[in-house]
C-alpha cells in the first residue's frame, strides 16, 4: 500500500498533475526558495 502512494509521488516530478502533483510543487518551490535566499547572502 506505502510503496504504491510512493511511486505514485515521486512519478509526479516528471508531469505534476493533481492533489500529490500540488504538494510535489509546493515542496520543490520551497526547497528553492531557500537555496535562493543562501545564494543571495553570500
Amino acid at each position: 500500500m506505502y510503496m504504491g502512494l510512493l511511486r505514485k509521488f515521486l512519478n509526479q516530478t516528471r508531469k505534476p498533475e493533481g492533489f500529490l502533483g500540488n504538494l510535489m510543487l509546493s515542496g520543490m518551490s520551497f526547497g528553492h526558495a531557500k537555496m535562493q535566499i543562501g545564494l543571495c547572502l553570500c
